[in-house]
């Protein structure tokens, strides 16, 4: 009763809330998206509402309303999001499961087109740390009660428990570890009760990706604190907060989970089923790739493919996923595909370091350096972990695509203000 009458506040305060303008909207959109709470809840009542066409309506026709709230630019960023609209269209249609690849384009195509709305809706330093935050709290909200749970009522256990969004425990140790430098950033640009709430939030997440017992989120969370340290204006705090946390799961984890994380570095023959698959998956999706170059066997149909790739009889099951983000959009979309793929990730990488930079000597500075920081480290764990598992076509990194060019778009605007001696702060007007 609690979570229905939870859910139902949220969908009334959303739908109230939408009608301020197209941002609002958008929020009431991402939250849904993310949170999904037809998969929270006990009881199905969400599902038969079809909410998410509601909601996604809702916010397009609040921007066609509202067109005077957006700001539309035609950047590398935007064209990239729309060549790639094209490029898995057509991956689609050329697919060898058509109506199969047709139904998983369609509900991706939504991701696309609300990552160009973003462009255009999230123009201010204050809406980007706020849709941030939303995503931040929708996402991760479960997660954070069970790594918490998990740690004080059963430390060192496994939990296997998939995530609405996330998938197994390979995606949910990838979502966890892509959350933590966002939630980071929140920390860096919050004081008083604010802070120290996304501290607690910040565990949470890193227990709860601990406790999936994922190889790859392992090597991810290690990559995490490397590149937050570095890239840290106060390393020795944040060294010295990753150490205690660190030290507090090593106190923790069984033998049985440092056994596993063993394995990362095993021999050919000591390599276990799941090591040696992942290798013949791989060259799996490279044999595709070389027999359908420019379009790849079809969106998302690795696996409808791959029974007639397999060259191992069937030794390691049948209609298997690919495992890896960059072979997985090789395969399925040819060498444009991951061309495509590979720019708007580094792209986003420059887009941060561009904003950050853009800042320096305005008055957005404190704001838009620690969200840059944050957004590299968000991408710096989808590289490292996305290498493990299926991670192209997660919501999350398209989002970050778009919200990484918003955010340059932001800082070039805080840059232009400061030369014309117009700088406004923005927060004020937009939380009005």
């Amino acid at each position: 009763m609690l979570r229905n009458l939870f859910v139902i506040s949220i969908i009334g305060f959303g739908t109230l809330t939408s009608l301020r303008g197209p941002f609002y909207a958008l929020l009431f959109y991402l939250w849904f998206a993310y949170f999904r709470p037809d998969g929270w809840l006990h009881s199905n009542w969400v599902t038969g509402l079809r909410l998410s066409l509601a909601v996604g309506v809702l916010t397009v026709a609040m921007a066609a309303l509202r067109y005077d709230d957006l700001k539309v630019r035609l950047n590398m960023g935007v064209l990239l999001l729309a060549a790639a609209f094209c490029q898995t269209f057509i991956s689609a249609q050329d697919s060898v499961a058509p109506d199969w690849s047709w139904a998983w384009w369609v509900e991706f195509s939504k991701v696309l087109l609300i990552g160009l709305l973003i462009t255009m809706v999230v123009n201010t330093a204050w809406r980007w740390r706020t849709t941030i935050l939303v995503i931040v709290l929708s996402l991760g909200f479960e997660a954070v009660k069970q790594g918490w749970a998990q740690f004080v009522l059963n430390p060192g256990g496994t939990n296997n428990n998939p995530h609405f969004v996330l998938g197994d425990n390979n995606g949910v140790a990838l979502g966890m570890f892509m959350l933590a430098p966002l939630v980071g950033a929140l920390v860096a640009t919050s004081v008083g009760l604010e802070r120290r709430w996304h501290q607690f939030f910040l565990a949470g997440v890193v227990l709860r990706g601990i406790a999936t017992y994922s190889r790859g989120g392992f090597l991810t969370a290690i990559g995490v604190g490397v590149f937050a340290t570095a890239r840290s204006r106060y390393r020795f705090r944040v060294l010295l907060g990753a150490s205690v946390l660190a030290v507090a799961v090593a106190a923790v984890m069984p033998e049985r989970f440092w056994d596993r994380m063993g394995t990362i570095t095993a021999s050919e023959e000591e390599r276990d089923a799941s090591s040696s698959g992942r290798l013949h998956f791989w060259n799996v999706a490279w044999a595709m790739a070389l027999d359908e170059p420019m379009t790849g066997v079809g969106f998302n149909a690795f696996p409808r493919a791959f029974d007639e790739y397999d060259d191992s009889l069937g030794a390691y099951g049948t209609s298997r996923a690919v495992h890896s983000t960059w072979f997985g959009m090789l395969a399925e979309n040819g060498y444009p595909g991951l061309v495509l793929f590979v720019s708007l990730l580094l792209g986003s990488f420059f887009n941060a370091w561009r904003a950050a930079r853009l800042a320096r000597g305005t008055s957005e500075h404190a704001l838009l350096d620690p969200l840059a920081r944050g957004l590299q480290g968000s991408l710096v764990a989808f590289v490292i972990g996305g290498t493990f598992v299926n991670g192209h076509y997660n919501e999350l990194i398209w989002h970050l695509f778009a919200l990484s060019t918003a955010l340059k778009n932001i800082a070039e605007d805080a840059a232009v203000a400061r030369a014309t001696g117009s700088e406004v702060a923005d927060a004020t007007a937009d939380a009005a």
